[in-house]
């Protein structure tokens, strides 16, 4: 709970600094992101996602100004080896497996694909060199609402009393529970430039994910890298809205 109230905190602080600052305008920048898995471990191969972002900045023609925004992205890793619960309680079926409450019987998976669709809110720093065409560098931290998929191979042991019975492969598809809520820092540098009254953007970020993400003691972490490209709208594109009022 004191962590959720220090990152709600940490996110609603720009729109404070901007608020004081009325005759600057935000600027709203959209992009289109590719991500890439960075955990690196002998059980996790990286494997390649998508996201879209929206960002919201204050000041943008100071050298320092500050942004906040949401991004909703795609992350992908596939793990060698799961653990299921010690004693798992599955239903085997001539094709499939499907979790019920009772047989208790020993499981672990292989080949785990993790899909991890995360809605993030990142707030950072921002510092710009340039006139026209400008170079940044950021940094700052975020939290993510996580939902996920994964699938794989379940092997099960046909009767857990009998040390010679064997172990069973079946394929599975499932929700991945994994925790909901991660969070985590982030470092990342662009450029921008020019296209009319707007400008296009493109950003290298990494975001390290500090929480651990994976149930049934597992160690599942999310921190991946995004490349994204994308429009800096200028103020002036919105003036319709005012007009309207």
């Amino acid at each position: 709970m004191k962590i959720a109230i220090i990152v709600f905190l940490v996110l609603v602080y720009p729109f404070t600094l901007a608020a004081q600052e009325k005759s600057k305008p935000l600027i709203h920048e959209f992009s289109l992101s590719i991500s890439r898995t960075d955990v690196k471990d002998r059980n996790t191969s990286a494997m390649n996602g998508a996201g879209i972002g929206y960002q919201c900045i204050a000041n943008n023609r100071k050298k320092v100004n500050f942004s906040m925004g949401v991004t909703f992205t795609n992350t992908r890793q596939r793990k060698k080896e799961v653990y299921e619960t010690y004693l798992t309680s599955y239903h085997l079926l001539q094709n499939s497996v499907l979790p019920v409450y009772s047989n208790h019987l020993y499981a672990w998976s292989k080949d785990v694909e993790y899909s991890i669709n995360s809605f993030s809110f990142p707030v950072s720093v921002r510092y710009t060199v340039g006139e026209k065409f400008r170079a940044f560098a950021e940094a700052g931290c975020y939290i993510d609402i996580n939902s996920c998929t994964r699938k794989g191979t379940m092997m099960i042991k046909t009767d857990r009393y009998n040390p010679e019975a064997p172990w069973i492969g079946y394929k599975f598809t499932d929700k991945g529970w994994i925790s909901m809520m991660n969070y985590g820092y982030s470092a990342g540098f662009g450029i921008s430039c020019p296209a009319g009254k707007n400008e296009i953007i493109t950003k290298f970020q990494f975001r390290k994910g500090l929480a651990n993400i994976g149930t049934f003691n597992n160690d599942l972490r999310n921190t991946y890298l995004l490349l994204s490209m994308g429009f800096r709208l200028n103020a002036d594109n919105f003036l319709w809205l005012k007009k309207t009022r």
